[in-house]
Order: C-alpha cells, then structure tokens, then sequence
C-alpha cells in the first residue's frame, strides 16, 4: 500500500483542491511519502512546496483514511489541516486549483477516497 499525504485548506467552508496534468478528478494538494522524508508531515511540507510554492505554518494532523489513487492503486493518506504561507503558483504538474465545497455536482469531480475525507470534515464542521 503507498502512504500519501493530503492538505485540509479551508476557506469560506470549501477545500482547496488541485487537478494533475496527468488525472481527471481533483483531490487535496499533496503526493506520494518518500522514504526520504522524515515523517508523513516533512512529506506534506515537501509535496505543497513543490506543487504550490507555499508554505505551512499550525499543521496539525487530522484523520488518515485508506482509499484508492487517481492511478488506481490502494493508498492509505494521512490528512493535515494548516494555514497557507504565499501566493498559491502551480507547477507544471498541475492543471489548474480551484476550491470547492460540498454539493452533489462539486463532489462528482473528486477522488472517491477526496469525498470520504470531506465527509468526514463535514460531519466534523470544517465544510
């Protein structure tokens, strides 16, 4: 099973979400634990800066769910609320960003294992 990671960034109770140049369906700005990395936290610090040129500041872990990639490949992904440093700039991985919330035609274009963790968010508050 591959251990990714995933940022919980909440605005106006929408998730931001990224689309890969290589997928069709949107999920949480975050990648793929590298045996490299110190922890699932350094993985997410790593992945958001590479993809996004930004920074995070109060990361704090929330749920870790397993599900299924956009590749198709059984994950577990460790989930992590914290606040945006910078200007969102997307590299040439990503399509486009865009944040969403949770209305029917919004979840239709997310990652099966995206609509779990935002169920969970939901049932929680944060959407």
């Amino acid at each position: 099973m591959v251990k990714t990671v995933s940022l919980l960034a909440v605005k106006d109770n929408k998730l931001l979400v990224v689309l890969s140049k290589k997928h069709t369906l949107w999920t949480p700005p975050g990648g793929k634990v590298e045996p490299t990395d110190k922890n699932p936290q350094a993985a997410l610090e790593r992945e958001v800066a590479e993809e996004l040129k930004i920074r995070l500041t109060n990361v704090r872990e929330y749920v870790s769910v397993s599900g299924i990639s956009a590749s198709g490949r059984q994950v577990y992904v460790y989930t992590f609320f914290a606040n945006i440093v910078g200007k969102l700039t997307i590299d040439n991985e990503i399509e486009s960003i865009r944040w969403i919330g949770c209305t029917d035609e919004e979840l239709k274009t997310v990652l099966p294992v995206t609509r779990d963790i935002m169920a969970c968010m939901q049932a929680d508050g944060y959407l």
